[in-house]
Order: structure tokens, then C-alpha cells, then sequence
């Protein structure tokens, strides 16, 4: 779900199909001190892991084989910057594969095809039911692949801005270093399917294509980059009708999208019809567009209030005395038709133009996955 940068800030979920409470019972008095007492809330002891170095906070299983990460990113375009994303760069070393450099296999090859997940963060992850999804092609007598879609920067990604000004302008502005990426991985042994962290935990069988179904795959894969450059790690249901509002644009939604594309050009066949996921469901009224301006300035104001908000929103940790009705967050993509469908599309890390949610909270939903917060649960495939 968040990529091999994501933290536990969710807190505790189902384990064994139970909710995990214990923890939360035994804190509760550290918990009421905190956001009761406090003229502020600040966060309680089982959200300060996400105000940690992001860095100590990697999967905990280092990977056995380093694998070369190439990111697939057009010649034309600058390279991502350097300084925002350097501890990226530094974990990474990645190199960057233009549309001529993507992996080609012979047309006739003959390759099977792979869902792959693994919890985030070993027992946190698996907790807090917090996974990460990616897909796997193994050529026969041949190299294996895996593709991902990841975001860099896990904090900007799902929670919290940092401050900055906008190079060459004077006006203050939130910095989100944003930025998703498509990359891929291979073996040339065919013996595993690389990833960063720790192996993947569910490595499934799911279809064949061709060498052909391969190599288009991969063009797909290249512009799927160009067109989901931001990562959104929830979708905003209608309270209600549940119907979108807004779409997620994480890790699973890529993993979906990539098998349908395959199936739907006659290129593979897939015999899974629904695969497990993670998603995150928040509720609103309706989602506003509106400019950057005081009020985004100020909601954004205090970390530790937005992180508390956040935890109750997602429905991971039960977090008393902290109420919202609104919560505000870059408008990367367009709102779905059920919104207004708007035609804002923003890729930057200053962005100026804001979605406001007007947040709903249902003590029910029609499905398991629709359900609010973070949920995995098995979803269709097609």
C-alpha cells in the first residue's frame, strides 16, 4: 500500500480477524492525558513512532540480494530533484529506464504472470493490516520482473507537508515532495522476485502471457507513471450512496489496473477473479476545490494535532477528544463525475489548488470493503 516508505502510524488493527485492543486499553491513561489535558493534543505514545526518523522505521528483514531499482521516467524530463528527495536517492541508488530502455523479451516467450504482496513494516504491518502489492513475470527458462508503484516520501505522501517557499517566488507555500513512481526489478536466475525490505509474503500464480503481453505491459507500465505522478493512499466515498468521490492512486489500484489492461487487450489470461488488498475508505458530504490560502495554512499548522486527526479519521486507533468536520489535501487528480469531475490535475511540490472534504462518519457500510479506514479484504478483480 505505501510503498517501501511507509510507517505505523496507523496504529493497531485486526489481527486473526479480532480487533487489537489490549495495547490501547493498558495506554488509555496516557492516552486521555495527552489529548484530554492537553491545550493541544499531542500525539500519544502509540502514534509517535510516525514523528520518528523515517529511516528506522524500513522493513525490518534487509533484503538478501541487492537488486538494481530502474525507475521509469522519460528522457526529456529533469530528474527528480536531488535535495528533496535526497535520502531517496541515498537508500535507492536508482537509475532512471527512458521508453527506450524498458525491459523486451522475444514476442514468443512464453511467461507467467504473479500477484505479489507483503505486509508493511513485519508486525506492524501485519497488524495493522497495512500491505503492499506488486506484480511479478517470470519468463520460462528465462529472468524474472517485478513492477511497483511506490511513493518516495512517506510523510508528504499520507499525512503531513513540510514548510517551504517555492523556488524563484517569495510567497510561503506547503512543500509536499510527493512524488510516485513506477519501477521495475529483475533476476536474471528467475529465482525470486526482487523487492526492497523484506520478501514478499504472498507470491500467487495468476495468469500467462506472452513475450509480446510482456513488452506491451511494460510501455504501459512507462505511461502509467506519466499519468499517476502523486501518490493518494485513500479514496473519499459519498456518504451515503458510497459511491467515489475521489479515487485512490496507491500501489493496489496499480496492481488492478496493470492485470485488466492485460486481460482486457487479449494479451494474458488471468484466472484470479478477485485478489486481497488494502484500501482506505474515508466518508465525505462532497469534496470542494479550492486555492491555497489561510485556512489550508492554518489546518496544517500543528503536526501533532493533524496526526491525531488522521488516526481517527482511519479509523485505526480510537482517539477521544479530537473531532473534525473538514480535512484539506493537495487535489492531485480530478474529482471522479460523481463530484463535479473537475479538470484539475497538479505535479508539484508546492501545489496551489486544495481539495476540502466534507467528512462524513458512518457507523456502518454496505460491504466489508467498504467500510470506514483501513481495510484489507478481497475485492474483484474484474
Amino acid at each position: 500500500l505505501f510503498g517501501s516508505s511507509a510507517v505505523g502510524v496507523l496504529g493497531l488493527s485486526s489481527l486473526g480477524g479480532m480487533r487489537a485492543v489490549l495495547p490501547v486499553v493498558l495506554a488509555w491513561p496516557a492516552l486521555a492525558q495527552d489529548l484530554f489535558l492537553a491545550a493541544e493534543p499531542r500525539v500519544p505514545s502509540d502514534l509517535r513512532l510516525f514523528e520518528a526518523d523515517l529511516d528506522l522505521l524500513q522493513d525490518e528483514k534487509p533484503p538478501q540480494k541487492k537488486f538494481q531499482m530502474h525507475v521509469l521516467w522519460p528522457e526529456s524530463f529533469p530528474k527528480l530533484d536531488n535535495v528533496s528527495y535526497a535520502a531517496w536517492y541515498k537508500q535507492k541508488n536508482p537509475s532512471f529506464a527512458s521508453e527506450k530502455q524498458l525491459p523486451h523479451l522475444a514476442d514468443d516467450a512464453v511467461v507467467d504472470i504473479f500477484y505479489l504482496s507483503k505486509p508493511v513494516f513485519s508486525v506492524i504491518g501485519r497488524m495493522s493490516d497495512i500491505w503492499h502489492g506488486g506484480i511479478g513475470f517470470r519468463v520460462k527458462d528465462g529472468p524474472s520482473f517485478t513492477f511497483e508503484y511506490s511513493s518516495l516520501d512517506f510523510q508528504s505522501a499520507i499525512v503531513y507537508p513540510e514548510n517551504g517557499t517555492l523556488p524563484g517566488r517569495s510567497e510561503k507555500l506547503l512543500h509536499w515532495p510527493s512524488a510516485a513512481i513506477v519501477d521495475y526489478t529483475s533476476d536474471p536466475t528467475g529465482q525470486e522476485f526482487p523487492v526492497d525490505g523484506a520478501p514478499w509474503k504472498i507470491v500467487k500464480a495468476i495468469g500467462e502471457t506472452s513475450g509480446r503481453g510482456f513488452n506491451t505491459f511494460a510501455f504501459w507500465a512507462f505511461n502509467y507513471a506519466l499519468t499517476h505522478p502523486r501518490y493518494l493512499v485513500w479514496r473519499v466515498l459519498e456518504a451515503g450512496s458510497e459511491d467515489q468521490l475521489l479515487e485512490s492512486e496507491q500501489c493496489f489500484d496499480f496492481v488492478y489496473r496493470g492485470l485488466r489492461f492485460l486481460r482486457g487487450a487479449g494479451l494474458a489470461s488471468i484466472n484470479a477473479t478477485q485478489l486481497q488488498r488494502t484500501v482506505v475508505n474515508i466518508y465525505a458530504t462532497a469534496v470542494e476545490t479550492v486555492p491555497f490560502n489561510a485556512s489550508v495554512t492554518a489546518f496544517f499548522s500543528s503536526k501533532s494535532r493533524v496526526v491525531a486527526e488522521w488516526a481517527k479519521m482511519s479509523g485505526e486507533l480510537p482517539v477521544p477528544f479530537v473531532s473534525h468536520d473538514v480535512w484539506y489535501w493537495p487535489a492531485w487528480y480530478a474529482a471522479t463525475p460523481v463530484a463535479g469531475g473537475s479538470q484539475i490535475f497538479q505535479n508539484t511540490d508546492y501545489p496551489e489548488t486544495y481539495h476540502l472534504y466534507n467528512l462524513s462518519w458512518p457507523s456502518s457500510a454496505k460491504s466489508h470493503a467498504s467500510r470506514r479506514g483501513v481495510q484489507r479484504t478481497d475485492m474483484p478483480l474484474f
